[in-house]
């Protein structure tokens, strides 16, 4: 073929197949449409080599650590907060690496096809656009822009928040902080705690030995639990900035030194991956990144280190360790010799991406097997194994499986579950149809899937249509509770599966991609590849359900000991001592503390 088109969308015209012309799909409906019309079409996602998954990501980890050093500035604004490094993560996990991956497929592509010409619809989204035209620059190949505005739904439905509170919120925060300084604290130590869900079992206990303090801006459900809890909450650096001349005057030179930068040749040509310019495509996001949310997060950097300074607490602790704050307030409470802890909120796919873990003092993980994946990182990371207090609500929760199986509770396969392979919607659109498909097969129709909070539930009622029902309402637990089976990919929530003593059925069509352990078929579940293994599965299920539940099950045990721990309910107890012996401990010495 002389021309790869690349489509998006289901309003392909049904014209002829034109000689020479193949089309690249970014989704089902586009490949729907396309086979529709007779057009010789596949999926993009199938050109990309999984098995050199490890190694473009190692690429794309290096780009996401050199994007923002400038020499040696690396925009940092106040000495010890580099605002770049703290949204490194950001920029490789939802910019440099999807875009490694597209263009790592675009270029098998291109070699089995024998194009010369890229064409390229406009509905494909912006930053895709401008990294393929940049591809067909760095490759000789001819670039066509094709006017195409049907661009169908996207699953991914989560956006950033946005980096100013407003000022209902500001109020809210300020009343709040108020409030619970007037309560004073209980003669407790003080701990600084970014809030996220799976903590929710820690902060909610009332023999806790710390007063807590939230360090994260005031949404709702953190003000009402605050409210509750009679929590501190950090106002400062989430009221609105207010900057001397001094602090104006570096935002200014900041912003001034991304201008220059983005507008330089020698720049845009170490920024690329395998010969493309990544810039281009990345201009966007970073410009927005220094236009909107740059100075949010430097007062909240600024107003942190002031609250360190003046207000140590004995202990600081993370929840997560990707965010831009989170990465910031690490940073700054190992500069200002506070002890820092990060507790892990989910099992990871990799442990040695980039993550703000090696600037903790304490790496809290759930079972002994995280511990010796940490131990045996690179570099290696100490960890002590705590257990999930988010899994505590489970505990003595198992009944034995074995009944008639009458509903199905499927779990979403998330879009950026997996290394590399998270960058598009064509994954978890082929996961759900083909379970969908599957289980209609074999026979069931009491069928409830549940997107990930972060997706479109509409999305999903499109596709899979009267398939199955698609529920957001309840919690999670409620979901699990009245599933007779579950059928999931790679995800904590298999865990809570598990803790529940409910049949699962683990599956996995990505060709060539094995997921990390204890879902990589070692451990004793069982990775169905294909609709086809797991409508057989299923048969099998159907016929005998009280032997087959009985083998679902059985591995449960070892895996939830290697991995969460003793399912006793005192997980939160053993974070609690940890956090506070790491208190005691302290810090050898304190580091330079930023001005």
């Amino acid at each position: 073929m002389n021309i790869l088109h690349l489509a998006k969308g289901p309003a392909i015209p049904a014209r002829r197949a034109e000689p020479g012309v193949g089309f690249l799909c970014y989704s089902w409906d586009s490949l729907r449409a396309c086979e529709a019309a007779g057009l010789p079409a596949r999926p993009w996602e199938d050109d990309f080599p999984v098995a050199d998954a490890p190694a473009i990501s190692a690429e794309a980890v290096s780009l996401a650590g050199a994007w923002y050093r400038d020499g040696g500035r690396d925009f940092t604004l106040f000495s010890g907060v580099s605002l770049g490094a703290a949204h490194e993560w950001l920029v490789w996990n939802l910019s440099i690496q999807p875009l490694a991956k597209l263009l790592t497929a675009l270029d098998a592509a291109v070699v089995r096809e024998g194009a010369k010409t890229l064409r390229c619809e406009t509905s494909l989204p912006a930053d895709w656009r401008a990294a393929i035209e940049s591809f067909a620059r760095a490759r000789g190949l001819a670039f066509e822009s094709v006017a195409h505005p049907g661009a169908g739904r996207e699953i991914y439905s989560w956006q950033a928040p946005p980096p100013r509170l407003s000022a209902g919120k500001i109020l809210a925060g300020r009343l709040l902080d108020a409030a619970s300084r007037l309560r004073g604290g209980a003669g407790k130590p003080r701990a600084l705690v970014s809030w996220y869900p799976s903590l929710d079992g820690l902060l909610d206990r009332d023999d806790a030995p710390f007063d807590w303090t939230l360090a994260d801006f005031p949404t709702k459900k953190r003000i009402g639990a605050a409210l509750r809890r009679g929590w501190r909450l950090q106002a400062g650096p989430w009221s609105a900035p207010s900057w001397d001349r001094a602090g104006r005057e570096a935002l200014a030179q900041v912003q001034a030194d991304w201008r220059r930068l983005r507008d330089d040749a020698a720049y845009a040509a170490a920024l690329s991956f395998r010969g493309t310019p990544l810039l281009p495509a990345l201009r966007p996001a970073l410009d927005e990144l220094f236009t909107s949310r740059l100075e949010p997060l430097a007062w909240a950097a600024r107003e942190t280190a002031r609250l360190l300074r003046e207000e140590p607490p004995a202990v600081v602790l993370l929840p997560y360790d990707t965010p831009p704050y989170q990465r910031v307030l690490a940073g700054l409470a190992r500069a200002a010799g506070v002890p820092t802890a990060l507790l892990i909120h989910g099992l990871p796919f990799d442990v040695n991406y980039p993550f703000a873990d090696r600037q903790c003092d304490e790496l809290l993980v759930w079972g002994p097997e995280q511990r010796r994946e940490y131990a045996a990182a690179r570099p290696p990371r100490a960890s002590r194994a705590v257990g999930n207090p988010g899994f505590d609500r489970h505990a003595g929760t198992a009944r034995p499986a074995g009944g008639p199986i009458r509903r199905v509770l499927v779990l979403p396969r998330a879009k950026w579950a997996d290394i590399l392979v998270g960058s598009s919607n064509f994954e978890p659109e082929r996961y759900a149809i083909g379970v969908a498909a599957a289980l209609k097969a074999a026979g069931f129709a009491d069928v409830v899937f549940r997107p990930h909070p972060a997706e479109s539930p509409d999305y999903y009622r499109e596709i899979l249509g009267d398939s199955a029902r698609v529920e957001t309402a309840g919690s999670f637990g409620d979901a699990v509770a009245g599933a007779d089976l579950v059928i999931g990919t790679y995800s904590t929530t298999l865990l809570e599966v598990m803790l529940r003593g409910k049949p699962l059925l683990c599956v996995n069509f990505t060709k060539g991609l094995d997921f990390a352990p204890p879902f990589d078929g070692r451990w004793g579940v069982d990775v169905l590849r294909s609709p086809a293994e797991l409508e057989a599965r299923l048969k099998r299920l159907t016929a005998e359900p009280a032997r087959e539940a009985g083998i679902l099950t059985a591995p449960y045990p070892k895996i939830l000991a290697a991995y969460c721990g003793p399912s006793d309910g005192r997980a939160a107890d053993r974070v609690l001592d940890a956090l506070a012996d790491l208190a005691r401990r302290g810090r050898p010495a304190p580091e330079k503390t930023p001005a």
